[in-house]
């Protein structure tokens, strides 16, 4: 590494590094405040503030990327060292490779935050709302381990139940299989149906049923087969919600995994799919950031804009960015984009516009 590559990554660090701590100490004493201003207590406020923290940390990692290269850059501008970089035949696409390297081992980062540690987090935040609400809490309950195997498994009051997976269009489990017991905890009966519809009123209608009865005797149980009957259960759909919540805990391997499970099922998988496609899209953002301020680059005689400027350019193109891929992911949710297209399509018109910006400066 030569001096002149020394002086670029000391000063996209540096900016990186600087940019960085601003955007954290002023999202975290905002998240804090925000919480004390809604009457919580110090507890609530500062454990939700660690929960959260791969969510800020998520949003703030593209923006000090995007920070890093207009300082940076601007800084150079403004010493006179970028002409003079240049003036020595270090070429314009050696900066942007430099800050593609540097942008791209953020971007890594980000990968990991998004795919592992936000799922973490969201357990965590999860398994605390739950003892905030224990005493509401009904007695069965959904864990997020079940969620990685190949069923998912609760108590209710005289049964344990599991299933493969809950279609939420139709209302109906998948694969429910039910295992009752007695007053003395012995097994009093055991039904396997291929699907559970909800009717009403706590009601179920169950199709292609098996059942053993009889259980706690001494006798051999002998199966019975029933093409449809309808069952009283504790639960309603509203009780599986935690279970489609519970779904973003998953890093992106089980989540894969996952979603190859429901579609097995016939359940539609899209809304999980988006939530796939999106880990691997948000990704990129740190590289897509650091890149779309690369037009200073292009103008090396002219000095840099000012502070205000840099601020408005970053919080405008920021904003912008992140309404529009709210907007797609809610069209891919709803079925209006295919799941990639939902996901990929604002980095990508953002990726073009930064491929033809470099096109149109590629003999600098």
């Amino acid at each position: 590494m030569n001096i002149l590559t020394k002086l670029v990554v000391r000063e996209w660090i540096r900016a990186f590094i600087g940019a960085f701590l601003v955007l954290f100490l002023i999202t975290s004493v905002a998240d804090i405040l925000s919480g004390f201003i809604r009457g919580k207590t110090a507890d609530y406020v500062f454990t939700y503030y660690m929960i959260k923290m791969p969510d800020f940390l998520s949003k703030i990692l593209p923006a000090a990327c995007l920070l890093s290269t207009l300082f940076s850059l601007n800084n150079l501008k403004n010493h006179s060292e970028l002409i003079a970089i240049l003036a020595t035949g270090f070429s314009v696409k050696k900066i942007i490779l430099i800050i593609i390297y540097l942008s791209a081992i953020v971007s890594t980062f980000q990968f990991v935050v998004v795919s592992y540690l936000q799922p973490a987090s969201n357990k965590l935040k999860l398994n605390y709302e739950d003892e905030l609400q224990f005493e509401k809490l009904k007695k069965h309950s959904i864990s997020t381990s079940s969620l990685e195997s190949e069923r998912v498994w609760y108590k209710s009051n005289t049964y344990f139940a599991s299933f493969t997976g809950f279609d939420r269009e139709k209302n109906e489990l998948k694969e429910l299989s039910l295992y009752f017991y007695s007053q003395s905890f012995r097994a009093s009966k055991i039904i396997h149906a291929k699907t559970a519809t909800y009717v009403k009123d706590n009601l179920w209608t169950l199709k292609s049923v098996t059942s053993h009865s009889k259980l706690e005797n001494n006798e051999f149980p002998e199966p019975k087969n029933f093409t449809e009957i309808t069952l009283a259960l504790d639960e309603v759909p509203e009780d599986f919600n935690k279970f489609e919540s519970e779904v973003r805990t998953l890093n992106i391997i089980s989540l894969k995994n996952f979603i190859s499970r429901m579609e097995r099922t016939g359940i539609n998988v899209i809304e999980y799919k988006v939530i796939f496609y999106e880990k691997i899209a948000l990704s990129f953002t740190c590289l897509i950031f650091a890149l779309i301020a690369l037009n200073t680059l292009y103008s090396p005689n002219r000095r840099g804009g000012s502070f205000a400027k840099t601020v408005i350019y970053t919080l405008g193109f920021s904003l912008g960015f992140w309404v529009l891929h709210t907007s797609t992911m809610a069209l891919g949710t709803s079925g209006g984009l295919p799941p990639v297209l939902a996901a990929a399509t604002i980095p990508l018109i953002f990726s073009l516009f930064i491929l033809g910006t470099f096109y149109k400066h590629r003999k600098l």
